[in-house]
């Protein structure tokens, strides 16, 4: 048994007063603090007053716990606001990725047809794939009146239990954000201190952080119907597919140690990523050579999905190899700068007249 957050214990207990709030606003209570603080607003969209008493500030702080786990379970529609509220069950912060701007609809009851089912036509119309389908498997109740509920409880219902855990959730991942935070810190360091172009160091960062759109990426953001590689069929396509396991870049890793000798060692599968920058079984010389030549797969696959003409493996290879040379010999070359003296005035010679002039240029 582990101590509380008693700061996180108390905002619990404290969304426990707003639940109330919302659920019976017909009690004596929830009458007398809608007349004297949001009389004309609601409880959720009200801002504290300047001279509110200790309880309602401290009403308003358990508030923001509420808010986040609140989700609205649809009837009819007609009181839920598309853009505005949380609507969507387990849909990323619960309201559509879609921009709202420039649409015409801006109650949940106007996507639903006349039998009071979803009018899917409309909602794939009007929305993003990935939110149309997370609307179409929201359960409706067109006979009855839209109400809140509490999303992580299984039966709506808000508990203090459950109102710490999502606090205590957020609070671990906030601390593994920070923690991240520094260690990326860390590898953008021994990213900038690599002899490669800005441009690959940026693509690296994207692969570190999976930021690059393949199938398996796009599918797991329900983007692509499909994760499979649509060169050699393969069941995921991930980042290390592309740049390590799919037949073209296996072709291109053997025909770059053929030429060049550098043979690109087994990584793990969780860390390769960090140990091609941290040459954790790369050798110094070759690291140059590894990342351009994944960016020059990224670059050939991205020109296959895009229907353009990609370079024969020998001379993606070349390219790589030339560019890995050419910047590992302009950061050995050493610079020749000649000595910076004062000038002196010297006579001219038998024979020669010399007039000494001087000029100016004054932009206006």
């Amino acid at each position: 048994m582990g101590f509380r957050d008693t700061r996180n214990f108390n905002l619990a207990m404290l969304g426990k007063q707003g639940w109330r709030l919302l659920m019976f606003p017909d009690s004596l209570c929830a009458r007398v603090l809608k007349g004297r603080y949001y009389n004309d607003s609601s409880f959720l969209t009200t801002t504290r007053k300047k001279h509110a008493s200790h309880t309602w500030r401290a009403i308003l702080a358990g508030r923001e716990v509420l808010t986040q786990g609140l989700i609205r379970r649809i009837g009819n529609g007609e009181t839920t606001l598309i853009w505005r509220d949380r609507w969507l069950p387990n849909h990323f912060s619960g309201q559509p990725l879609t921009p709202s701007e420039g649409q015409l609809v801006s109650r949940v009851g106007e996507l639903l047809s006349e039998n009071g089912q979803w009018d899917e036509a409309l909602i794939r119309q009007i929305f993003f794939p990935v939110d149309a389908e997370a609307i179409l498997r929201t359960p409706v109740r067109p006979n009855h009146e839209d109400l809140w509920a509490w999303e992580p409880e299984k039966f709506s219902m808000y508990s203090v239990k459950s109102a710490y855990r999502l606090l205590d959730t957020r609070r671990i991942n906030e601390s593994n954000l920070q923690a991240e935070s520094v260690s990326e810190n860390t590898d953008w360091n021994k990213l900038w201190k690599l002899k490669v172009p800005p441009k690959v160091k940026v693509f690296w960062w994207r692969v570190i952080n999976e930021f690059l759109p393949t199938r398996q990426i796009l599918h797991k953001k329900h983007i692509e119907p499909i994760a499979n590689c649509d060169l050699c069929g393969a069941d995921s396509e991930s980042i290390r597919h592309v740049l390590m396991e799919c037949s073209v870049a296996k072709s291109f890793w053997e025909y770059m140690k053929s030429t060049t000798g550098a043979k690109l060692p087994m990584l793990h599968p969780d860390s390769w990523a960090y140990d091609l920058i941290s040459c954790k079984g790369v050798a110094k010389q070759d690291q140059a050579v590894f990342l351009i030549g994944m960016y020059a797969l990224w670059m050939q696959r991205n020109r296959r999905k895009h229907g353009e003409p990609s370079r024969p493996i020998k001379f993606a290879v070349q390219w790589a190899v030339d560019m890995a040379f050419d910047l590992q010999q302009a950061g050995s070359a050493p610079l020749s700068v000649k000595p910076q003296g004062t000038p002196l005035w010297q006579k001219p010679e038998a024979g020669w007249l010399k007039c000494n002039t001087d000029g100016a240029f004054y932009d206006r």
